[in-house]
């Protein structure tokens, strides 16, 4: 009979060093995939979220609106510029918020909303604002005003706003494209200054 030597590995201890290999091998694997899928559904932007912020910004600024001479509230179906407060990096050493213009548009080509941010001295020299897309995949974009007429002592919605002052409401109606199904989102917003 053959003798074995003490120094190699028997066919069970390979078996079981293998099989130990495999198993922590399966395991980093499966860890490591719950890890990226987490992550890519994390870091994926949600809808409902921009949406809402986008509807939180815009009604902050609405509200914030008042008269100042130099910038009238105009509208239409796809644009609206109204006087608000502003927070203008003009100073390096502070951050000052001012009266200024704020624009915002609806681009049918392009399918976003943008913002456009102007404070006093981008007005008065005929500057460009800051330029900020505030939503992608926009199939439609509509404002609408609510007005009063006192001569017919009624309540009515329009499509564009070129009067002095200030309307009762505006209304954004909104529809966007977000992975192949359409969304329609709408907000009614007061204006504390239109009475």
């Amino acid at each position: 009979m053959k003798k074995f030597k003490k120094n190699s590995f028997t066919l069970i201890e390979l078996l079981l060093t293998s099989s130990l290999i495999l198993i922590v091998g399966l395991a980093v694997y499966s860890v490591l995939s719950s890890g990226l899928t987490l992550f890519k559904r994390l870091s994926k932007p949600y809808l409902e979220e921009d949406v809402s912020i986008f509807f939180t910004k815009i009604s902050k600024e609405l509200r914030n609106t008042f008269p100042y001479k130099g910038i009238e509230f105009l509208g239409d179906s796809h644009s609206l510029k109204i006087p608000t407060l502003i927070t203008s990096s003009r100073h390096i050493s502070c951050l000052r918020v001012e009266p200024g213009e704020v624009h915002y548009i609806f681009d049918p080509e392009k399918k976003e909303i943008e913002r456009i941010e102007k404070d006093l001295s981008n007005l008065f020299r005929e500057e460009q604002g800051l330029r900020k897309v505030l939503l992608k995949d926009v199939e439609a974009f509509k404002f609408k005003y609510y007005l009063y007429d006192p001569q017919r002592e009624d309540y009515f919605w329009v499509d564009s706003y070129t009067q002095k002052g200030f309307p009762l409401a505006v209304k954004l109606e909104l529809t966007l494209n977000y992975e192949g199904k359409t969304y329609n989102f709408s907000k009614t917003i007061t204006l504390p200054i239109s009475g």
